[in-house]
């Protein structure tokens, strides 16, 4: 997530009796080759190789072109202003940010934004972090549309600073995205209800008569939005009172939390708009066991987020494509809050923070020189200017437009592949961040299997997953809605956290849906994950300690898992007989829910 990122969203519409996927995943870039990780080095999961081609802002685009009411750049605007007002780092972000400083320090344009100038170490939860650059991006893509970042305004920095970093993706890489058609099921039901899960992002319209963009909608209905980022299920709700349809909200709130999430600025992990490998990408390119997969130019595969979101915007907005980008420019220069979650992890990043000048520049508090805390306000202005172009342009501004050739430049720099032919998911993506645009860079990359190798989440490497050019990586996101007989929809659920995703959520719809605990309490319950490779279950701390031993007794080999790196986080919505709505985040990393009746 963020549109540097990719995703996977799914569409549900009772009235249409269908399901669609859409796939906006980021992709490898034309570069690259199946063997460019085989040296064992971090190049996979940081540094300019890692980052692949972004689909995000074009999957959003997609989204509103078809499903949006409200103008593109109304749902960018909240977003823009709270880049420029800062947004609030929460305790999980306090936590990353404090964990990663010593790389947040080592890295410019991380340093810029996650250091506070003040104190010179990394924010702490209650400040708020300040997105100028991000917001005034955000201005070009309100006002321009996705083709600023594709093939626009945005698109030369954006390349020439991923290339800057070594990484491979060019400008052909950001025209020539291109993600799987969206995908329809025909289920047999009639309608009222539309809702739209994107991972991490839950929307829902119950009870009312969901039209598609040409027709109005009417009648008296219930809303809820759930969210990772602490002020985004509020800038959603915003759109829907707009008279938004469910698409549009989820793209006013995805574009919300590719600023203030850790996830969504590659401080985490991060149709089928995934990233996909870049042309130049090899089978064999990580196989040297280097961190080249994770870290860096290499680590950067083809991003498919934002063209994902152009795809879901053509078919089901209602809204222009600037009015969705809108608040996120105004967030990015108003700054986004840092929550706990958001503090902790600049905390445990400030090492890498600081030793990479693109992050030190939004992560560390230029005033402490530390990274941010809980409360403070990350300004995004860079990633404002480039989010208007990609409001005024259009998805190609990125992927062949005003953006290109600034952000391939910027991958090739940090020694990635991805190239302008080719055109955020491990903790702080590929560790780069464009600075023409103030866009994180993904660290899709590592989502290839490298031959002989074990990613970073013990799962052996497999054949079908090596890289190859313009190929999509595997991915464990699972953005469900369950329904009832009569196509109801009683539950919505997405979540982010790799390989811990499906089992995190199956497990939440059992407890919920077949235990019958409220969705509350299931959200809070401690929890437990098998991946069959390796042979290991991991549990929460507070887990049963009754099963726990069950499983030692049958010799199982059981790993408790520290709070900080944690499961999977959710968020979900759930429906009731009698006309009750709950809508709740994971506390595992903070988030925001809205609930409202119009």
């Amino acid at each position: 997530m963020g549109l540097g990122g990719g995703f996977v969203m799914t569409i549900y519409s009772k009235e249409k009796g269908q399901v669609e996927s859409l796939m906006a995943r980021e992709v490898a870039p034309l570069a690259a080759t199946e063997d460019m990780f085989k040296n064992g080095t971090v190049d996979s999961v940081e540094g300019g190789l890692a980052i692949a081609v972004p689909g995000e802002l074009r999957g959003y685009w997609e989204v509103h072109q078809k499903y949006g009411v409200l103008p593109w750049a109304d749902l960018i605007q909240p977003t823009i202003e709270l880049c420029r007002q800062g947004h609030l780092v929460s305790p999980y972000l306090e936590n990353i940010l404090r964990g990663r400083a010593t790389r947040i320090y080592s890295v410019p344009s991380l340093r810029e934004i996650y250091i506070n100038p003040e104190t010179n170490t990394t924010w702490q939860q209650g400040d708020r972090i300040k997105r100028l650059q991000l917001a005034q991006t955000l201005e070009v893509i309100a006002a321009e549309g996705v083709d600023a970042l594709y093939n626009g305004t945005l698109t030369k920095g954006f390349i020439e600073d991923i290339q800057n970093f070594g990484g491979i993706v060019t400008e052909e890489d950001l025209l020539e995205y291109r993600f799987p058609a969206i995908t329809r099921k025909r289920v047999l039901i009639v309608a009222i209800l539309a809702a739209i899960v994107v991972a991490a992002v839950v929307i829902a319209l119950y009870f009312t008569v969901w039209k598609p963009k040409d027709e109005p909608t009417d009648g008296p209905h219930k809303m809820a939005i759930v969210a990772n980022g602490m002020e985004c299920a509020d800038i959603g709700m915003s759109i829907l009172k707009q008279k938004g349809s469910a698409a549009d909200a989820a793209l006013a709130t995805l574009f919300c939390e590719g600023v203030t999430c850790p996830q969504s600025m590659g401080l985490v992990e991060s149709l089928m708009a995934r990233e996909v490998a870049p042309l130049a990408a090899t089978e064999d390119m990580f196989k040297n066991g280097t961190v080249d997969s994770v870290e860096g130019g290499l680590a950067i595969a083809v991003p498919g987020e934002l063209r994902g979101y152009w795809e879901v915007h053509q078919k089901y907005g209602v809204l222009p494509w600037a009015d969705l980008i809108q608040p996120t420019i105004e967030l990015c220069r108003q700054g986004h809050l840092v929550s706990p979650y958001l503090e902790n992890i600049l905390r445990g990043r400030a090492t890498r923070i600081y030793a990479v000048p693109s992050l030190r520049e939004i992560y560390i508090n230029p005033e402490t020189n530390t990274t941010w805390q809980q409360g403070d306000r990350i300004k995004r202005l860079q990633l404002a200017q480039t989010l208007e172009v990609i409001a005024a342009e259009g998805v190609n501004a990125l992927y062949n437009g005003t953006l290109t050739k600034g952000f391939i430049e910027d991958i090739q720099n940090f020694g990635g592949i991805v190239t302008e032919e080719d055109l955020l998911e491990y903790r702080f993506g590929a560790m780069r961040r464009s600075q023409s645009t103030g866009i994180i860079l993904n660290d899709e990359m590592d989502d290839f299997s490298i031959p002989g190798k074990d990613n970073v989440y013990g799962i052996p490497s497999s054949p079908a997953n090596f890289v190859y050019p313009r190929k999509t990586p595997m991915s464990s996101m699972c953005p469900s809605i369950l329904v009832d007989h009569e196509g109801n929809a009683r539950m919505i659920v997405g979540g982010a956290g790799g390989s811990k995703i499906t089992t995190s959520v199956s497990y939440l719809i059992m407890r919920h849906l077949l235990f019958n605990e409220s969705l509350m309490d299931a959200m809070h319950a401690k929890r437990i994950h098998h991946q069959l490779a390796p042979m290991r279950v991991d549990f929460e701390n507070g887990f049963s300690e009754e099963i726990i031993k069950g499983f030692s007794d049958r010799n199982h080999e059981v790993y408790e898992v520290s709070p900080g790196s944690g499961f999977a986080a959710l968020t979900a919505i759930s429906f009731d007989g009698a006309n009750r709505i709950d809508a709740v985040f994971d506390p595992r990393r903070n988030g925001s829910s809205s609930i409202s009746e119009m």
